[in-house]
């Protein structure tokens, strides 16, 4: 009978990796791999960097004790990958001086002396994500919690920031910065964060809370209501802050609501201000990165300066994916860039390096629409998910009969023969790369 210690080391890992993905879940999968440790030494041994290679940090000391414990373990030198994540909650956490000695600061000591010296608990750590949720409030909920709620969620991110900065010489390679809120913290404009972020290779900014997790009911409402335009005035931003500041970058991740926002506006209140809408759009034609190889767009809107920004970048983009994002169907508010413009400039590069192109749209009203003659953009076809129609892109309507829609997918001419054409030119470039 053979055993499992037994077996090569490459086989064995293939057995984790099968167990990994037979789970429902990937907590699922990391339980069945810690029994699986209890079984003895050896095997315990064996899956160690696997079990140990991520930890969470949450803002309160008994979450600090277990960490600075792991840290100082056998095991620590495994953790590659670090969480930070909020954890307010009114019982828990002092205001001002209530109860001082009997609960927690919102920022306790422990914590800060985890984040303020990442290597020196986890020696090998290369990837950190922070990951702050704003609290949604309805009609039923007190204003007063919420907003002292988002006052002490403020606060806390300052701190966990400014902590962040003290790692002078870090060797993280991947940054997640996740629920970011719409607010322009000081420390985002400080020298000390922007040589924070000079180093990273990887770099994935989610601003706010994707619409998407919400409830289409009072849930959805009130964010959009309350952070619609602030939102977008801090995209706005996204170059100044953050992303002029990451040299180093070889792949960017981008996610932000703009889309679903502009769909919910148009829909729900029949907003026309959509020449504000375009000039609030991040500035994304002042972004050079010298060493992209990969970008990866969640609900953006097609404009001129996107155009702009692959422009720039094409001939060293290597991935590109879009993720529920939409061109704007409304030439007289002088929306006019299509998604085939955007495959004609990847396709214009001169030796394009690109061998991934993905695209996953919104979910589209159907509906059928009458093709109509070949004006350079009034070319429909059947929208996606009609019989035999052909998959289209993602537009949101305009001035055209389909207005009442919140966003339906179409054809425009160029559309499709600038996306195949770069289809083409990821073929050859798979091709030559085997």
């Amino acid at each position: 009978m053979g055993y499992l210690n037994d077996l090569p080391d490459e086989l064995k890992l293939l057995i984790v990796e099968a167990i990994q993905n037979s789970a429902k879940t990937e907590k699922q999968g990391r339980q069945t791999l810690l029994n699986l440790s209890g079984t003895c030494s050896r095997t315990r041994s064996f899956l160690a960097p696997i079990l140990f290679d991520r930890v969470t940090v949450r803002n309160g000391s008994k979450f600090a004790a277990s960490v600075i414990a792991l840290a100082n373990s056998q095991f620590g030198q495994y953790v590659k990958n670090l969480r930070f994540e909020r954890s307010l909650d009114p019982n828990n956490y002092t205001r001002g001086g209530e109860d001082y000695f009997d609960r927690d600061p919102i920022f306790p000591t422990p914590v800060n002396f985890i984040l303020s010296n990442l290597h020196k608990h986890f020696p090998n750590l290369d990837t950190l994500e922070i990951r702050f949720e704003i609290l949604i409030t309805d009609n039923s909920r007190e204003n007063q919690a919420f907003r002292e709620d988002r006052i002490d969620g403020l606060r806390l991110m300052e701190r966990v920031y400014e902590a962040l900065c003290k790692n002078k010489h870090h060797r993280l390679k991947t940054l997640r910065l996740l629920g970011v809120p719409p607010v322009d913290l000081a420390i985002f404009s400080s020298k000390e964060f922007h040589d924070f972020l000079k180093h990273i290779k990887s770099f994935y900014i989610g601003l706010g809370m994707d619409p998407s997790s919400l409830s289409s009911g009072p849930e959805l409402s009130t964010y959009l209501a309350m952070y619609s335009w602030s939102d977008e005035n801090f995209c706005s931003k996204l170059p100044s802050l953050f992303l002029n500041h990451i040299p180093s970058a070889t792949q960017l991740r981008i996610s932000t609501s703009q889309a679903r926002r502009f769909v919910f506006r148009r829909f729900h209140w029949n907003s026309h201000a959509q020449s504000h809408e375009r000039n609030v759009l991040p500035p994304w034609d002042v972004v050079h990165l010298p060493k992209l190889k990969s970008v990866h767009f969640d609900g953006i809107i097609i404009c001129k300066k996107l155009l702009d920004f692959l422009n720039a970048h094409k001939d060293r983009l290597e991935r590109i994916a879009f993720g529920d994002c939409m061109a704007v169907d409304d030439i007289k508010e002088g929306w006019i860039e299509t998604w085939g413009d955007i495959f004609k400039v990847l396709a214009s590069a001169e030796a394009s390096p690109l061998r991934d192109l993905q695209i996953s749209s919104m979910e589209s009203s159907v509906a059928r629409i009458p093709r109509t003659p070949p004006d350079h953009y009034d070319t429909y076809v059947e929208t996606a998910g009609s019989p035999g129609g052909l998959r289209g892109f993602a537009y949101s309507g305009g001035r055209r009969e389909h207005h009442g829609l919140k966003s339906h997918s179409a054809i425009y001419a160029g559309d499709l023969q600038w996306h195949s054409a770069l289809r083409d030119i990821i073929k050859r470039n798979k091709i030559r790369a085997k």
